[in-house]
């Protein structure tokens, strides 16, 4: 009997305030206005480097997750219908409150979110989930050895979402998380962090006169140190254990991470609420602007649980899984 790890699911909602921390930093426009190599500059860009591998973390709990279930096509067709309610509930209400956020692309992206690449993650997993049938069997022909070689390879040559996957998939095959090595997963992730963020600091504070290099040159989703970070957490969260309060604690709040995501970031939402909103935390002393973004962080969090729980609520109303489940036999892969 499969035994589900918590610790994956607690890492779920990390993950998300992680990208919650990316689009308040660059979106909010805070990295726009921090004095170059300020302490307010530094702190803000060690934030970036920390949740920056965000993104990573979540597609690999996907392949982790994904890699030994049965394919189920009602599980697209809920996140779609997800991201459907999102953007027509979102587009209008700002059609009633803000008259000139008004247009007909909007409602076509509402529409169409995937051929609209409305929300561009969503977008991806879409293309990953009708792979991940073959995917997992693919996994099950593979030797531990095949296994290995292909984590070796995954790591040196991908492209974000549909790769990254294949990394969480080898670490649930290969049986990586590991409760003893807990303490080594930690060091292994604070090196990463720590590398990436002095990279851009030391290369910015101290330039080689003639020699130009970009001094963001680490931090990006396929950077090998943001992977390994992205890598890491998932061991470090995948070895945890809680107690029974706290496992109903996370079972509340991780499956309305994803609404989360597709309330803050849609782009309404971001255009005239998330845009150069935040860039006057950095006025005052790097404690207040540490205590403005996370509780920044914290209520974006908050408002896009409470109305992701309404959304599921209603879904739970219209018994949306259970008449969708219904699909699963006659798409049996």
């Amino acid at each position: 009997m499969k035994t589900r790890n918590y610790g994956i699911d607690f890492l779920r909602m990390i993950s998300m305030i992680m990208i919650v921390m990316l689009h308040t930093l660059g979106h909010g426009g805070i990295l726009r206005s921090v004095s170059f190599l300020s302490v307010h500059y530094q702190i803000a860009w060690l934030l970036e480097v920390i949740a920056f591998g965000a993104v990573n973390t979540y597609a690999m709990i996907s392949g982790f997750v994904s890699v030994d279930s049965h394919f189920k096509i009602s599980n697209i067709l809920i996140l779609w219908l997800q991201v459907l309610f999102y953007g027509i509930l979102i587009n209008t209400v700002f059609f009633f409150l803000l008259p000139e956020s008004r247009n007909t692309s909007g409602w076509i992206q509402a529409l169409f979110p995937v051929t609209r690449k409305e929300y561009w993650y969503f977008t991806a997993y879409a293309g990953v989930f009708f792979l991940s049938p073959f995917i997992n069997q693919m996994f099950r022909n593979l030797s531990e050895k095949q296994i290995k070689t292909l984590f070796c390879f995954t790591l040196v040559v991908f492209s974000v979402v549909p790769t990254i996957y294949l990394l969480g998939a080898c670490i649930k095959k290969l049986n990586l998380v590991s409760h003893s090595k807990k303490k080594k997963y930690f060091i292994l992730y604070f090196f990463c962090i720590l590398i990436t963020w002095s990279s851009k600091i030391l290369v910015e504070k101290f330039p080689i006169s003639g020699f130009t290099l970009d001094s963001s040159f680490l931090i990006h989703y396929t950077s090998p140190f943001i992977v390994l970070a992205a890598i890491s957490l998932l061991l470090i969260f995948g070895s945890m254990n809680f107690s029974e309060s706290v496992k109903k604690m996370i079972m509340l709040i991780s499956p309305l991470s994803f609404g989360v995501y597709l309330l803050h970031d849609h782009p309404l939402v971001r255009s005239y609420v998330m845009t150069e909103r935040f860039a006057f935390i950095t006025n005052g002393s790097v404690s207040k602007m540490l205590l403005f973004f996370f509780g920044i962080i914290l209520a974006i969090f908050v408002v896009g649980c409470c109305v992701d729980a309404v959304r599921s609520k209603l879904f739970q109303l219209l018994h949306i899984r259970k008449s969708l489940s219904k699909l699963d036999r006659y798409f049996d892969v």
